[in-house]
């Protein structure tokens, strides 16, 4: 049975998840607007928790601890999440294929990466699958951000609602990526709750842009790389140059200089 897991899982996984999405793809339009939101939720739910099964499964059948499959486990649940929501608010079709190969591409990736690390054969180690968790975790970052500032196109939800979710979110990248790097448990408390105040806040200063949501959501995901980073370099001792601020305030000023002002 587990050897079958091992097998097909990096193929049947993303495969489902594509089905997922064509199944949220549809209902978004089929389903009558009064019990949209419960209908999308519902079928996201459901999508999510099979895939995070699944891949704390893959996780375990790696040889990996039960609190160590579950942090593996909660970056295909992040990006599954992310991907849906955005999948939800794009209206354009090339643009929802776009996002689902990239999705199914990803995720087929860390499946085999997570069941190619058993053994002594192994071909892959932690310090690869915490790169490409962190792609991973910087896309589904922007889809959340994305869906965040766009969620008003499906319902009425208030917006201090939405802050606290987007910074609760900003909170788990945080911890999840000091974890990944071996930061202590105090600091890693410490510096997710601070991140995730500021996340909120920077929501709100976005919000008020003439943007698009998703130059907004591009602007925050600078601002959020650029600040764990900073972060990091701190916490090594390691001296912050002006280059990398500069570096990041062009960037803002290049996507903001470049965007479509409403």
């Amino acid at each position: 049975m587990l050897t079958r897991f091992r097998r097909f899982a990096p193929y049947v996984v993303p495969l489902f998840f594509g089905g997922c999405l064509f199944v949220v793809a549809v209902a978004a339009h089929s389903v009558r607007p009064e019990l949209r939101v419960l209908v999308l939720t519902m079928l996201s739910g459901v999508t999510v928790s099979i895939i995070g099964a699944a891949a704390f499964l893959a996780a375990r059948v790696a040889g990996m601890s039960s609190r160590r499959a579950m942090h593996v486990a909660l970056t295909p649940i992040i990006f599954t999440a992310g991907t849906l929501s955005v999948f939800m608010l794009v209206e354009h079709t090339f643009t929802r294929y776009i996002i689902a190969v990239i999705a199914l591409g990803l995720l087929c990736a860390h499946f085999a990466s997570v069941l190619a690390m058993r053994g002594e054969i192994a071909r892959y180690g932690h310090e690869e699958l915490g790169h490409l968790s962190f792609v991973l975790q910087v896309i589904a970052s922007f889809f959340g951000f994305a869906f965040a500032f766009g969620v008003s196109a499906f319902t009425t939800l208030p917006q201090a609602v939405v802050a606290v979710a987007t910074g609760i979110s900003v909170m788990l990248f945080v911890r999840e990526r000091l974890w990944s790097e071996g930061v202590s448990s105090e600091q890693t408390f410490a510096i997710a709750i601070a991140f995730g105040v500021l996340g909120t806040e920077f929501f709100f200063a976005l919000s008020f842009l003439p943007t698009t949501w998703a130059v907004n959501a591009a602007v925050a995901l600078i601002f959020l790389v650029s600040g764990l980073h900073a972060t990091m370099k701190i916490l090594k001792g390691v001296t912050l140059l002006r280059r990398q601020f500069a570096f990041t305030f062009i960037l803002i000023l290049l996507v903001l200089g470049t965007a479509r002002w409403t």
